[in-house]
């Protein structure tokens, strides 16, 4: 038998509820679920009262009142937190209670450095669409811009830009060679210097790291990975209607023809590579062979593949969230959760949850 322990701790101002998206709410909906950190150490809400929204991280207020609130993100320590707010017709950043940038049209969900010291975050003011970084303009002006990444040691930032008919990488405020018809959101591989993205031509899709194609074109590439040192690049891919795993440019185990896809993920010795696929329902895929039970979910958002064999995905359900482990639903469904981890010694499944205004950590053994 799996033993859990379970720590329970009441979260002051949390109210369970469904997910609701950011916006004004009347005082008679119910408010919205709570913003969990991503290592469950910090839980916040939004309050509402009369016409004005305040935000709540662990039963404190942090910043003034605003018109709405919505968009809360948490660095990855949780010790620092920012959300996008409205007051009178526009739009702001306010980053541990104090506003970051100006105010403008339009404004992006911000981006954290892996440290928490940097954020960075796309406005938009009349027909200009720029980066903000640590509260000033960081770039130059695009037609449109895609969500900012940093790089691991936060030195870095890279974002997709758009000008007329071009859609090309920038980083570090120099536009990379190559133009496409589409790019997805750069990612920094291998430190700070590598960058790779999915890009698109026509109708066909390839990987790109570093100015080099790294695939053939395909027509959907639902994910990529490196392994854990770097040496494999694993690839869930589409051509027609199949769906398939490469690693290393071969194709492994069998074809599908998924609703959604998941993954891939490596294992943490980089032996397997793990993805899940909605088939009518989800099933986990591990080197290209599926499982014989599949579970039921509106949506798979974290594979996380422990040791051996084993692997936990964090679901949704009905606007709650819960664990599959090893084919096996956990107890528990939650308003928020946390990103599922592993302990420092690799042993233990741990994840935090709220529901019912209490902040739950799970603890399983792997």
């Amino acid at each position: 038998m799996t033993t859990h322990r379970i720590i329970t701790l009441f979260v002051a101002g949390v109210s369970a509820v469904g997910l609701v998206a950011g916006g004004c709410k009347s005082d008679r909906e119910p408010p919205r679920p709570p913003a969990i950190s991503n290592d469950g150490a910090a839980v916040g809400n939004v309050k509402r009262s009369g016409r004005k929204e305040t935000f709540q991280k662990d039963g404190k207020q942090i910043g003034g009142s605003y018109d709405r609130i919505w968009g809360e993100t948490f660095t990855a320590d949780g010790r620092g937190v920012a959300f996008l707010a409205e007051r009178e017709g526009k739009r702001l950043v306010v980053r541990n209670g104090k506003q970051s940038g100006g105010e403008y049209d339009r404004v992006s969900n911000p981006t954290f450095s892996k440290d928490g010291k940097s954020w960075a975050f796309v406005a938009v003011s009349g027909s200009k669409t720029f980066v903000v970084k640590d509260g000033a303009k960081a770039s130059k002006d695009y037609e449109s811009v895609g969500t900012p990444a940093f790089s691991s040691d936060g030195s870095s930032l890279a974002f997709v830009a758009n000008v007329g008919s071009k859609t090309f990488v920038v980083k570090d405020g120099v536009a990379l060679t190559g133009e496409y018809d589409d790019v997805e959101r750069p990612r920094f591989v291998g430190g700070r210097k590598s960058l790779a993205f999915v890009a698109r031509r026509g109708n066909m899709r390839f990987l790109v790291r570093d100015g080099k194609r790294l695939s053939k074109d395909y027509d959907r590439i639902w994910g990529w990975a490196f392994s854990p040192d770097g040496s494999s690049l694993a690839m869930l891919v589409q051509l027609g209607t199949k769906t398939f795993v490469l690693r290393d440019r071969s194709r492994v185990g069998d074809t599908f023809d998924p609703d959604v896809a998941v993954g891939p993920v490596f294992s943490p010795d980089g032996s397997s590579v793990i993805c899940a696929l909605k088939l009518g329902t989800w099933y986990l895929v591990r080197d290209g062979q599926r499982s014989e039970t599949g579970f039921r979910a509106d949506a798979v958002v974290q594979l996380l593949p422990g040791p051996s064999s084993s692997v936990a995905a964090k679901a949704l359900s009905r606007r709650k969230w819960f664990v599959m482990k090893d084919g096996t639903r956990l107890e528990g469904v939650y308003d928020a959760m946390s990103a599922l981890s592993t302990s420092a010694d690799g042993r233990i499944l741990v994840y935090t949850g709220v529901q019912d205004g209490k902040a739950t950590t799970v603890e399983v053994p792997w």
